[in-house]
């Protein structure tokens, strides 16, 4: 053999290697993945919308994020709180996932 034809073979056992183990850690098709999930919370007179930026970081790194837009001027923090507790409601947090809030100003205190 070859010196060329020896580094062609390592060349190639890297690969299959690298492949290999690409496919044994790589998630089953029947088998749901588990992501994080960050809830957004905006302050007090502001909307969904100045939390954007952040949410879209969050999503790009993989976090599944619930950004919540609630009336802050229009409800105590009674109101507030049950309001948001009904649109959480709505979404279908996987089950063992952990759910974690980044909130600003009112967000914070709701």
């Amino acid at each position: 053999m070859t010196i060329r034809q020896i580094n062609n073979l390592r060349i190639f056992f890297i690969l299959l290697f690298s492949l290999g183990l690409n496919c044994a850690f790589a998630p089953q098709k029947d088998e749901p993945v588990k992501k994080d999930y960050v809830v957004l919370l905006h302050g007090l007179a502001r909307t969904q919308r100045s939390m954007a930026a952040l949410e879209n970081r969050l999503h790009k790194s993989g976090f599944q994020v619930v950004n919540i837009g609630y009336p802050s001027r229009d409800l105590p923090i009674e109101g507030l709180v049950e309001f948001l507790h009904q649109r959480l409601q709505r979404f279908p947090f996987a089950p063992g996932c952990k759910i974690n809030f980044v909130t600003h100003s009112m967000g914070g205190i709701v």
